[in-house]
């Protein structure tokens, strides 16, 4: 069966193709995670905005490379997590106690990397010098405060939109179908 999509991939080696379409399927439910997943878009938000943060620090290349390990455990767990729901949803479709501890116990896993990326965080961010310095800059900068406040709203936009979008979808369906 050839999919249409990958056409242009028909010139590869067979094994290097197969190898290719991995990456559009990973990329595919990273795309679902990202659509579907608020805590997953409040993560990214976090993980961005930590980031931002982190150049007004004299990190090393280890505090990066446990702020990046930390960010992505996080941002993966959340991820096992929505794949172990949707697989739970589709297989149970009625209320099953087993169905509802798998799913408890990957949200869990969840919380205690999300717990553990705090206390890391509080060890690489904790400087009252630098919050200072931080919010001397924005003051000092009234175009980068401006910038920052924007992203806010923004970053709201991007964590709520597709959450009210789902939702109004789901309602019209709903309606339709009466």
């Amino acid at each position: 069966m050839k999919l249409k999509r990958f056409k242009h991939l028909e010139r590869v080696d067979r094994p290097y193709r197969r190898f290719l379409k991995s990456f559009v399927y990973a990329g595919r439910g990273i795309a679902h995670c990202v659509a579907y997943g608020r805590n997953f878009r409040v993560e990214l938000v976090v993980f961005a905005y930590m980031l931002y943060f982190s150049l007004f620090y004299d990190f090393t290349e280890t505090h990066y490379s446990a702020f990046f390990l930390v960010s992505a455990l996080v941002l993966v767990c959340e991820a096992f997590n929505t794949s172990i729901e949707a697989i739970a949803d589709k297989v149970c479709t009625e209320k099953n106690e087993l169905v509802r501890i798998g799913k408890d116990v990957a949200a869990g896993a969840v919380l205690i990397m999300a717990i553990t990326s705090v206390a890391i965080g509080f060890y690489l961010f904790y400087d009252i010098k630098v919050f200072v310095n931080i919010i001397n800059f924005h003051v000092r900068n009234p175009l980068v405060l401006i910038l920052f406040i924007l992203s806010i709203i923004l970053t709201q936009v991007f964590i709520f939109l597709p959450e009210y979008i789902q939702k109004k979808d789901y309602l019209k369906e709903e309606n339709d179908e009466q």
